[in-house]
């Protein structure tokens, strides 16, 4: 089920994106990135503009990259610095 904050015709359009480059998701990996978008929309990324740069590089994944960066919202689960923090851990380059 998708998030209320995400719309149905972009979540498509990723989906589509997917089959195109012969990476379909399974039901299980749908889930997986779904929960993942759900976390860091909550900890205020722009989850929109995530997904958007995925289908426009044909990317299989969603990735923070320079997002949570840009917003400045994101906060390292060691110290709470509202520094870049890795999508690996969690952390800022500090507490890495």
């Amino acid at each position: 089920m998708l998030p209320d904050w995400l719309p149905s015709s972009l979540w498509d359009e990723f989906k589509k994106t997917r089959k195109k480059i012969k990476a379909p998701m399974t039901d299980y990996a749908e889930t997986l990135i779904l929960d993942k978008l759900d976390r860091w929309h909550t900890e205020g990324a722009d989850c929109i503009s995530i997904i958007n740069e995925s289908i426009e590089k044909s990317w299989r994944g969603v990735f923070l990259n320079g997002h949570a960066k840009l917003q400045g919202k994101i906060k390292c689960k060691n110290c709470s610095s509202e520094k870049w923090v890795s999508i690996s851990g969690g952390l800022c380059e500090r507490c890495r």
